[in-house]
């Protein structure tokens, strides 16, 4: 008889402990959770083209097809169940932070609500990363650029960092000051 209220009691703890540790798993998905990619893209008279890495060269060649402003694009995705607010996001490098008020380049007006199973982008122009990098190689101490990388800020007061970096030596760090889009006056 004690053999058997031991092996009752046995799977009786383990029925418990697997209905417990499905509660606490339930709970942390139930909420929103929210990932951040940064992308870099070109804007032409067509379109915008989004990829996750640019080179100087494939910039070229986009720019012989009529891309010719560089962007960079934060984008948000919602993969939990419950929407979540954006309150702001912001590139930012080692030494600098850039804050967009707006005037940019396709995305909502912050802050914005993302539904569950939503994705929701924000676009640069050029110009506006060019004012990052000027920041930035005025503040560096010495002449290696860093890399830029987004943060997303919710309502709930957590910042979400984004997954992937844009190398400013690459196809933004080396543009040719005259195809910059300029600012609007």
């Amino acid at each position: 008889m004690t053999v058997a209220s031991f092996v009752l009691s046995a799977v009786a703890l383990l029925v418990s402990g697997s209905a417990f540790g499905w509660q606490v798993l339930s709970w942390f998905l139930s909420g929103g959770r929210v990932k951040v990619n940064l992308l870099q893209g070109a804007v032409g008279r067509e379109g915008m083209l989004i990829a996750p890495r640019m080179t100087a060269e494939t910039m070229g060649q986009l720019r012989r097809q009529g891309y010719e402003d560089p962007a960079v694009i934060v984008e948000v995705h919602n993969a939990g169940r419950l929407p979540v607010y954006v309150q702001q996001w912001k590139l930012s490098t080692d030494q600098t932070d850039y804050l967009p008020t707006g005037g940019f380049l396709h995305g909502p007006p912050l802050p914005h609500k993302i539904e569950a199973g939503e994705r929701v982008s924000w676009a640069l122009h050029g110009w506006q990363v060019d004012q990052l990098i000027a920041a930035t190689r005025l503040l560096a101490s010495n002449d290696e650029l860093p890399e830029i990388v987004a943060d997303v800020t919710l309502a709930s007061g957590v910042t979400k960092q984004g997954r992937g970096r844009i190398d400013l030596r690459g196809a933004l760090g080396q543009r040719d000051r005259g195809d910059a889009d300029e600012p609007p006056r």
